[in-house]
Parts: structure tokens; C-alpha cells; sequence
């Protein structure tokens, strides 16, 4: 047979004999008698653990960062139309982020491209993105396969750099991901 709760008379306790409400407000009483103590217990432990405490921060904001990059991406890929619009919107309203974007661009292309490039190769596999997304129904992307900017290596705007994939892998890859990377 169950007791009730020894403060307040009620039906549902736990092994101590009280309820969920009157085990809060003891912890709650105790809390406050007792908030010098825990304030200092607390800034002594801050103290002797600063750096320990900085890197589980730092890797809970991380883990936050990619959990929002992960839901964002799902997002766009549920909502592809609502996706462009609102890029397209931002893109609008920000128009000299974009030219600035698009002129960077040019200009890595323009100085990433040797001069001993292809040109008629390159057009190529320019017009059989257009060709395969046109014909499939999806988006295609002429990639990089080794990246034109990264950290850690720069290649080159030539033939033998590019390959014809599917626009999501593309996104993906970012300039993160190239064959034999360190």
C-alpha cells in the first residue's frame, strides 16, 4: 500500500514519500538558503575549469551550427521553389553583395585559366550541363573537380578540371571535397 505524500497529503510520491511539487519546492527552499554556497561552489569550479568550459561551449555552438546547416538544407531540398524565391528575393534586395559575388567569381575563373586551355572543350562541357538538365528534368552543374578557391589548394579553370554532375552534388561538395585531398 502506498503512503501519501508526507507534506501534502497527495496520492502519487516517489520513494522518499513526496510528490514531484513538494520535492521542487524543498530543492527550491534548500536553493535559497543555501545561494552563497552554490555561487561560490560554482565560481571556483568556472575558475579551475575555464578552459575546459570554453571547449564545451565551443563544441555545443558547433554542433548547433551544423545541426541548423543540416535542417536548412533539408528545408531547401523540401521546398525547392520556396528555396529560389527567397534567394532570389535576397539577391534583389542585396544586389551589390551579388555583383560583388559574381565578379569575384569571373575574376578566380579568368585568373585560374592557363593559357594553354582548351577553350572549345570547356564550351563542351558547358553546353552538356545545359544539354542534361534540359533533357532530365534536373539541374546540372559544370564542377570544379579540383576547387578554383579553397584553404588549402587552388586549381585550374581547363578541361581537365571539369566534370558535368548534378547541381545537388555539386552544392554539396562545396569547395570542402576533391579526389586525393589531404
Amino acid at each position: 500500500m502506498q503512503h501519501p505524500c508526507s507534506k501534502c497529503g497527495s496520492v502519487e510520491v516517489d520513494k522518499r514519500g513526496m510528490c514531484k511539487g513538494c520535492i521542487r519546492a524543498s530543492h527550491a527552499k534548500w536553493r535559497a538558503a543555501n545561494a552563497d554556497k552554490i555561487k561560490s561552489r560554482d565560481a571556483s569550479y568556472s575558475a579551475a575549469n575555464k578552459s575546459e568550459i570554453r571547449a564545451r561551449q565551443a563544441a555545443a555552438r558547433t554542433q548547433k551550427a551544423d545541426e541548423k546547416k543540416l535542417l536548412d538544407a533539408m528545408w531547401r531540398f523540401n521546398n525547392p521553389d520556396k528555396a529560389q524565391a527567397k534567394t532570389r528575393k535576397w539577391q534583389q534586395a542585396n544586389s551589390d553583395k551579388t555583383s560583388r559575388y559574381c565578379a569575384t567569381r569571373r575574376c578566380s575563373k579568368l585568373s585560374a585559366t592557363p593559357s594553354w586551355a582548351n577553350e572549345f572543350f570547356i564550351a563542351e562541357a558547358y553546353h552538356l550541363a545545359r544539354l542534361r538538365t534540359k533533357m532530365t528534368g534536373v539541374k546540372w552543374h559544370v564542377d570544379h573537380i579540383v576547387p578554383l578557391q579553397s584553404k588549402i589548394v587552388c586549381g585550374l579553370h581547363n578541361e581537365f578540371n571539369l566534370s558535368v554532375i548534378p547541381a545537388v552534388a555539386n552544392a554539396s561538395k562545396g569547395n570542402r571535397h576533391w579526389p586525393e585531398m589531404p
